[in-house]
């Protein structure tokens, strides 16, 4: 089930519950409202990143993620900024293929669609050409405290 499609230069600020209330109304869509709650995380965690990458501040993040994968992103960024560059993305697509929750666990498989360009930290030329790539994702989320935090994030292939 395609969610959304982002248009470059658009910022995606319509909500994915706003979006699947509208869909639900179709008798071949039944989604639960933690369904729900947990795309709207996903989406939330990917617009954050367009956001941190830019920033370099992964605070944002602190809500929905939890420290190993903030973590790593830190350590993404790190290696990036020894190159003296950062990533400058956008996200043109994502589908939820898949959603499964267990109790206080919960695995989101998605279909990502990213736009990539590495821009100069200093003056923000275009570093690198922009490249097109699409994700196979992979999100494990935990309820902690009766928030759903992102525990794990695997890329599961890329194309």
């Amino acid at each position: 089930m395609s969610i959304l499609n982002f248009q470059s230069g658009k910022h995606f600020s319509l909500s994915v519950a706003v979006i699947i209330s509208l869909l639900s109304g179709c008798s071949a869509v039944n989604v639960s409202k933690q369904d729900q709650i947990l795309s709207k995380i996903v989406i939330q965690y990917n617009k954050l990143l367009i956001e941190v990458n830019k920033t370099r501040d992964v605070n944002p993040l602190k809500e929905i993620a939890a420290k190993p994968v903030i973590e790593k992103l830190s350590l993404w960024m790190g290696a990036w900024e020894c190159g003296n560059v950062y990533l400058d993305a956008e996200l043109k697509n994502i589908d939820f293929d898949d959603l499964k929750i267990a109790g206080e666990s919960a695995l989101v498989i998605t279909s990502e669609y990213w736009s990539y360009i590495y821009r100069d930290l200093d003056t923000q030329e275009i570093a690198e050409p922009r490249q097109f790539i699409s994700y196979k994702m992979q999100y494990k989320l935990e309820k902690r405290q009766h928030t759903w935090l992102i525990t794990e994030i695997d890329i599961l292939e890329e194309i």
